[in-house]
């Protein structure tokens, strides 16, 4: 990785790993961090140019060079995405990170499968109502892959907190998840695929889980009380939003050395 620079938009839980990663593996290769405030990463890496960027604030967008090598946009796309990546980026390859929640599932009317969980893939329709996934589905027919995730873990972000902290909207359902780490692992590939097809959409999620099969596991090796509670599948359908698997074939169809390293399992990582 040389010349042009890579550039990271964000310097977040994803941006911030995904940079660290890439200047491990290639510390004279300039490498480019975008932050609202232009604050160092928590890191401090030396070698690292980070800059003040806003995307709703167009007098910050030179701060960002034009053209890079290639570039990884890891905050949700709102107003002004399109505009900044035809007069900055120029065409140069992009990966937006979105989320799987960008898919429009069936309403309560429809009768659910008998596994209890609709399956969507990247051919499946997307809730365009919601205006990220709108500004980034403008991006992807421009030219950008989008790599929608599912439900990100990793250091304070685990499944257990969500619990604790009442997050859960649906226990009788599923969960889709992928660790930061594999994230970055996908990332790093993309970057180095120098025919990657672009305007393409792919998911990524390492793993499926039924939140009872979770919740019994967490109790079991004591990161959860055993007085935590899983409504009754007949409760849980009238009070709880629908629930989805997450298919994500096509990333490792493109990247089939992902496979050859053991994904993070949500089971095996503390709190």
């Amino acid at each position: 990785m040389s010349g042009a620079p890579v550039v990271i938009l964000g310097g977040g839980f994803i941006g911030q790993a995904l940079a660290n990663a890439l200047h491990e593996r290639f510390p004279h290769s300039p490498l480019v961090v975008s932050r609202r405030d232009g604050r160092r990463l928590a890191s401090d890496a030396a070698g690292i140019d980070v800059v003040a960027f806003r995307l709703e604030d167009p007098g910050t967008w030179g701060s960002v060079p034009f053209r890079p090598r290639a570039t990884v946009w890891t905050f949700p796309a709102a107003q002004g995405a399109e505009a900044f990546f035809d007069t900055r980026l120029g065409g140069a390859p992009t990966c937006v990170l979105s989320s799987t929640s960008c898919y429009l599932l069936p309403d309560a009317s429809e009768t659910e499968p008998e596994s209890g969980f609709w399956e969507v893939d990247e051919t499946s329709p997307l809730d365009l109502r919601q205006p990220r996934f709108a500004e980034e589905e403008t991006l992807r027919k421009r030219g950008a892959t989008i790599l929608a995730l599912s439900g990100l873990f990793g250091g304070e972000r685990h499944p257990v907190s969500w619990l604790k902290r009442g997050l859960v909207r649906n226990l009788s359902g599923v969960v889709n998840l992928v660790h930061r780490n594999d994230v970055v692992r996908a990332l790093e590939a993309w970057l180095a695929d120098t025919e990657a097809s672009h305007g393409e959409r792919l998911n990524m999620s390492t793993q499926t889980h039924a939140w009872k099969m979770l919740v019994e596991s967490f109790q079991r090796d004591g990161r959860l009380s055993p007085e935590f509670g899983v409504p009754a599948p007949d409760v849980a359908r009238f009070t709880s939003p629908s629930s989805k698997r997450v298919v994500a074939t096509r990333i490792f169809e493109r990247y089939p050395a992902l496979l050859a390293v053991p994904f993070v399992n949500v089971l095996e990582t503390p709190t």
